[in-house]
């Protein structure tokens, strides 16, 4: 009995299943916060379950992206936000998510991926940058004080939805009538490619 007392005063490892789950926006922000400090100042293994990317992006050291109960990868949150190792992955995380296209005279076999804060105007780039152009026929543009969401298709896949993440210091007037073309962007360091059958990611 008192070997059970001790370790229930001081664990190894605490548990956290949706902790936040009940609270207002205002104050998940406040009590991730709260909890990151109180992690660091105990300096004990927590894990920690949570639906909410944001929440995981934000307290996690290591991030396990799971899937029906499989786990999809493993990493920091640095590591599977920029390097996803699949097109689940690659959209469950990032708000908006990544972006997925056909790649051009890939024959339906390869689709690239994008993050929207990586499409932008193409003459934003410097002239050294190595780019990969995404013509975009704008469908809407949102207004969101910080950002706009330019909402369009892409002229090489117009199937596809694309968004585009632009912060408020880029100031580039953008057409907010549909169907107005924009010569926007990526930088090729910043492309993902997967197998469009199976969703893995191929390395180029």
């Amino acid at each position: 009995m008192a070997l059970c007392r001790a370790l229930v005063r001081d664990p190894q490892v605490f548990l956290l299943d949706e902790p936040l789950a009940n609270l207002d926006a205002k104050l998940r922000n406040t009590a991730r916060d709260e909890l990151k400090r109180f992690q660091r100042q105990i300096k004990r293994t927590t894990v920690y379950v949570t639906h909410d990317q944001v929440e995981a992006m934000g307290l996690g050291d290591r991030i396990a992206v799971m899937d029906r109960g499989k786990v999809r990868q493993v990493g920091t949150p640095h590591q599977v936000y920029e390097d996803p190792v699949d097109t689940f992955v690659a959209t469950f995380l990032g708000q908006p998510p990544m972006n997925l296209v056909e790649q051009p005279g890939g024959g339906g076999r390869t689709l690239l991926g994008f993050r929207p804060e990586h499409l932008l105007p193409s003459d934003h780039f410097g002239d050294r940058e190595p780019l990969h152009p995404i013509p975009l026929i704008v469908r809407r543009v949102e207004y969101l004080g910080s950002d706009r969401y330019v909402y369009a298709t892409v002229e090489f896949a117009p199937a596809a939805t694309v968004i585009a993440k632009l912060p408020a210091n880029i100031g580039r007037a953008i057409p907010e009538e549909e169907g107005g073309r924009l010569d926007f962007a990526v930088p090729a360091r910043a492309l993902c490619y997967f197998d469009a059958e199976t969703g893995a990611r191929v390395r180029r």
